[in-house]
């Protein structure tokens, strides 16, 4: 890029003609040079020095605006990089929550299955105890129907042994009145007397066969009537 030819050389190139203009400057250094020439002219121009003052303000005020507008475009795109680093440490975090309740879940699940299945197992051993409790309910139940029962047969036996008691009591006292009735009539028969009294007259004789013979035919023929009388010597 070729250089603006400066005032010195346009003078030269010129010399019997006026100067050319130098070009109009771009930025507040070529304010300040053209502010640093016209203060070193043997008669410089207050008019212009103060229209490149004014210039050179514009300039200085234009570049801190864009000095300012690029620092703040800095600090946007700071600010956006940080909110983007904590967008993505949010994000982090939540996969990393969302993991770990996951995981949580997951654990939670196994140990409810664990819970279940122990709980499926108490209850099973439960039912095992009720039904081992129901069993001997019922037996207890049937026990105690058997009980009832034996004691209904009881009292019903006690009854009746009460009643045959009483019975057996009324026949005792009929057989004792029969007996000594029946004895009365035995000891007054005259076959008992007189075989009784055979009998008293042979224990006295000897021991012959012939005697014992007799005495044993009379010792039958009480027994007969005492058979028959139904009464006991």
């Amino acid at each position: 890029m070729e250089k603006p030819a400066t005032i010195e050389q346009d003078s030269r190139r010129n010399k019997g003609g006026r100067p050319p203009l130098s070009p109009a400057p771009t930025c507040a250094s070529d304010t300040r040079a053209l502010i640093a020439q016209e203060i070193v002219k043997t008669k410089p121009s207050a008019s212009r020095l103060r229209s490149l003052r004014a210039l050179l303000k514009s300039f200085e005020d234009a570049e801190a605006q864009a000095k300012a507008e690029a620092a703040a475009a800095a600090a946007n795109r700071l600010q956006q990089e940080a909110n983007d680093l904590k967008r993505a440490d949010i994000e982090q975090k939540r996969l990393e929550y969302q993991r770990r309740r996951e995981v949580g879940q997951q654990r939670q699940s196994v140990d409810e299955g664990k819970q279940i299945f122990a709980l499926r197992d108490e209850l099973a051993v439960k039912k095992q105890e009720n039904d081992a409790l129901r069993n001997e309910n019922n037996t207890l139940r049937s026990q105690a129907a058997e009980s009832a029962a034996i004691r209904d047969e009881n009292a019903v036996l006690t009854v009746k042994v009460a009643a045959l008691q009483r019975q057996a009591d009324e026949l005792a006292s009929i057989k004792a009145t029969v007996s000594r009735e029946l004895g009365s009539l035995f000891n007054t028969d005259e076959r008992v007397a007189a075989l009784l009294t055979e009998f008293g007259s042979l224990k006295e004789q000897g021991r012959s066969q012939e005697v014992l013979e007799r005495m044993k035919a009379v010792i039958l023929e009480l027994t007969i009537l005492q058979t028959a009388y139904q009464v006991e010597q």
